[in-house]
Order: structure tokens, then sequence, then C-alpha cells
């Protein structure tokens, strides 16, 4: 087999090798600054990204993979210089920029894989921005140069041809040389035609049944292809059924807030999502909800459920807490705790297929509960919780009275003999502050039952303030403690 040098080639393709450095260089500038923006706004709003998926995203294996190509390019740039005897120093630069960049991409993809387990120290998530944005700038630098070049211009001179022709071009670039290979030509194509000829053959007696297999392959492909890659990305909405790893759920409701059920602000930079959603196992085995499934994702960040703030939201419901599920449905809240920084950002709930990974995506229509509306109300008015976690109840506050003690008569029964009896019922003693009794004449609806408000002290008592005025000074948070006859 007779070769040619393939010096002249390069030279001849010079323009277009480094058209090709320009979009390679490009594709890595962009993950770069991504990275850097990430790095950025992880130390800036002092995120906790523990159990997210982080480092296929940022330093994907493209990534990872386009600095080598970079180099490797180079390189071949660089042995036509050498031997052409041309000046080559800011190639030397561009190849050991790519090698920064390499070390620089591995660097942060281990950080990433750190923070995905752990909360890593502020000053190594600083030290790894700072090698990023040196990264970034030098790669800047170089990809001004390699555009210049693949636009076609001398630095020097803005004269491409004459830079081409300085590279000294002669016949010796393409003198040929000879390489023996083993390999009989000939003998393949005439294999290959042979064979094409028989398919040809084979098409035209069968034309009818061929083209129906065809089209009735390519129908099944095109229906496969809308059922699982178009369907499956499509988000359901709130109240409808979906299903993964033998269970089916439905979030019946969705909330965002910062405030706990006495209207104290839990954390001033975190928001909390709480989720109802209506459960069940629907195979025969035990089966529980493998939280790490249940994803809340809040732009390119992901959130698993906590329970450690259960007792902030009891009024939201029971809150699972990875217990076997029934085979029947039943009513759990799941809590998530977000930077308040992200609230603005699309949040949707993603149901994720262990063995698949797909995603079942469902879309929030989140009622916020953190913004106060105050509204006056007179005595007899009804007090309507609606887009709140209270929307069930019914509150109707007629009159109220204030007394040291109120006089409460009963019958007193013995052996079926009865007499009217009376209690007295006055404030405890205990302390030292003076008491009063205050008593609320309140009607109560309400269409479904939260645990633990059952009744209208429960309701008062959880969720209600109740103040006072003395010489024009207001007293807030009055202590309330129920008094009940002890008959």
């Amino acid at each position: 087999m007779i070769l040619r040098k393939p010096y002249a080639f390069f030279i001849k393709h010079f323009r277009t090798i480094h058209v090709i450095l320009s979009l390679l260089m490009l594709y890595s500038l962009f993950y770069t600054k991504r990275l850097l923006d990430f790095f950025n706004e992880y130390i800036n709003l002092n995120l906790n990204l523990r159990g997210q998926e982080l480092a296929s995203i940022y330093t994907p294996f493209l990534f990872q993979i386009v600095p080598f190509l970079i180099i490797i390019t180079l390189i071949v740039v660089l042995c036509v210089l050498v031997i052409k005897k041309k000046p080559k120093t800011s190639y030397i630069i561009n190849t050991l920029i790519a090698v920064f960049n390499i070390v620089i991409i591995q660097v942060s993809r281990s950080t990433l894989l750190s923070m995905q387990l752990n909360i890593i120290d502020s000053r190594t998530s600083r030290l790894v921005r700072d090698f990023i944005m040196l990264s970034l700038f030098a790669q800047i630098i170089s990809t001004v140069l390699i555009t210049i070049r693949a636009i076609g211009f001398d630095i020097k001179k803005f004269d491409f041809k004459q830079d081409l022709k300085e590279f000294e071009v002669s016949d010796t670039d393409r003198e040929e040389f000879e390489f023996e290979i083993n390999f009989d030509k000939n003998k393949t194509e005439r294999n290959i035609r042979r064979k094409i000829r028989y398919l040809k053959y084979a098409y035209k007696e069968n034309k009818l049944f061929t083209n129906i297999l065809i089209i009735s392959l390519l129908a099944v492909i095109f229906i496969i292809f809308t059922a699982v890659y178009i369907k499956k990305e499509k988000p359901v909405k709130q109240n409808v059924f979906i299903q993964n790893n033998g269970i089916t759920l439905k979030i019946t409701n969705s909330y965002m807030t910062d405030k706990d059920y006495k209207g104290n602000v839990i954390d001033e930079d975190s928001m909390f999502v709480i989720l109802k959603v209506d459960i069940k196992n629907n195979t025969s085995s035990k089966r529980k909800l493998d939280i790490a499934t249940t994803i809340l994702s809040v732009g390119d960040y992901s959130y698993v459920p906590t329970y450690e703030y259960k007792d902030s939201f009891f009024d939201f419901g029971e809150v699972y807490k990875e217990e076997n599920l029934k085979n029947e449905f039943e009513k759990k809240t799941l809590i998530y705790r977000i930077p308040k920084q992200l609230v603005d950002k699309k949040i949707s709930f993603k149901f994720i297929n262990k063995n698949t990974l797909d995603k079942k995506r469902v879309k929030l229509d989140l009622i916020d509960l953190s913004k106060e509306e105050i509204v006056s109300l007179n005595l007899g008015d009804e007090i309507d919780f609606k887009n709140s976690i209270l929307e069930s109840y019914k509150l109707k506050i007629n009159g109220f009275d204030l007394s040291q003690k109120y006089k409460l008569n009963y019958n007193f029964c013995i052996q079926n003999v009865c007499k009217t009896s009376t209690e007295y019922l006055t404030p405890s003693i205990s302390g030292n502050k003076d008491k009063i009794l205050l008593k609320l004449n309140m009607d109560l609806s309400k269409e479904q039952t939260i645990p633990l408000l059952y009744d209208a002290y429960d309701l008062i008592s959880s969720f209600a303030t109740i103040y006072y005025t003395i010489d024009d000074e207001k007293v807030n948070d009055v202590p309330l403690k129920e008094v009940v006859s002890t008959r």
C-alpha cells in the first residue's frame, strides 16, 4: 500500500483544525463557567446538598473527555510546527492550559462527590472555586488565540494566506512512501458487491412483504419512542395517582412556609415544603417507601424528606417515618427543607423507579403559608380558613365573658337518687400572677378532623394568640389553660 506524508494535509487544513479546536474550547469554556457559577452559588447561599446528584450534572463525561481531545489536536499541530521549524510557544502554553483544566475538572468532580455525602469545609469550596476561576481565565485567553487563527488572521500580519506560505510547503511534504499490508482489496470489494446484489434480488422478489415489514417496524419504534421518552417526561397534576416500586401515591395538597403551627419562624434561612399524600402498598409483601425515591426538585437541586420537623408541622397530619405501608390508602405527610434563596426556582415532585431510574413528575400547586394576612372580624362572624391547612374547619365566636369564677350546676346521683348540686370553676392558684377565667361561646364545624385537633379548645390553644391592653400597652402571648369540671 502506498501512503503519502501527512504534513501537507495538516498545513492545507490548518484553518479547519483550528475551527475544530475553537469549538472544543468553547464547549469546555461553557461548562467551566457553569461549574464556577455553581460553586459561587454554593458558597454565597451556604447550601446543604447531601443526597443530591451533582458530579454527573456539572462534570459530565464529555466535559472530562474534551480537554484530552484538545491536547491530542494541539500535539498534532505541534508536530507539524516542530518539523517545519516554526514558532510553537503559544501552542505549548495552550497544551499546558488544557492539562491544567483536566486537573481542575477532576478536583472539582471529587469535591462534588464529597458534597453529595457530607458538608465540606467552606475553605475547601472557596479554594476549588478560585482554581476554577483561574482555569476559566486561562481558557478564555487560549480560546481567543485559537479562534483568531481559525477565522483566518495572523496575529502579527492579519494575512492568513501569507501565514500559511511561511510553512514552506514543498514536494517532500507530499512524497509517497511504501507501506505493505496483506489485504486483498479487489476480493473484498467483489464480496461486498455480491452481497448487495443478493439483497436487491431478495427485496424485489418480496417487495410487498418487505415494505409492510419495514413500515410496521418504523411504526412500532415510533410508538415506543412516544410512549417511553415523551410520555414519561410529561408532568401530571396534583390529585393524580402515580405508581413506582410497587407503591401508588397521590399528592393531594402542597404547601410552603417558614413558620411552625404557632406562627413562629423556624429558620431565617430556610423554607419548608409540605406534601400531603395518599399512599398504599400494591404488593402482598411488606414494603416501605424509600424516601430517596421521593425527590423534591428545586431548580437544579434535589431534596429528600426530613422527619426532624414533625412537631413543628403536626397539624399537617402524620409524617411518614419509613414504616411499612398498608394495602389500603392512608394519609401521610412529607416535609422538605430547602434554602429560602431558592423559593423562586421551579419546584416539582419526582417519584423515581429504583430499577430503571425513570421518573414520574408531579407539578405542584404550592400554597404559600408564609405570608400573613390580617382580617378584622366582629363577634358572630364566621372565620374561614381557606387556602390553609385548616381549610376543613369553620369557627364562629359568638361572645365572651370574663369572671373570677363561674357557677356550674350538675346532678349528683347516689343509687338512682339525684340532687341538684353546684360546682364553682376558678383559676388555679399556682404561680405569682393574677388570673381570670375567659368564657368563649363558640360554634365549630369541620368536614374532616386533623389529628390532635378535635374540639374548639384544641384549635384555639394550638393556633390562636390572645392579647389585651392595659393603659394603651399591649400584652401578648397570654398563656392559656383549659378549666374543666371535675364532676
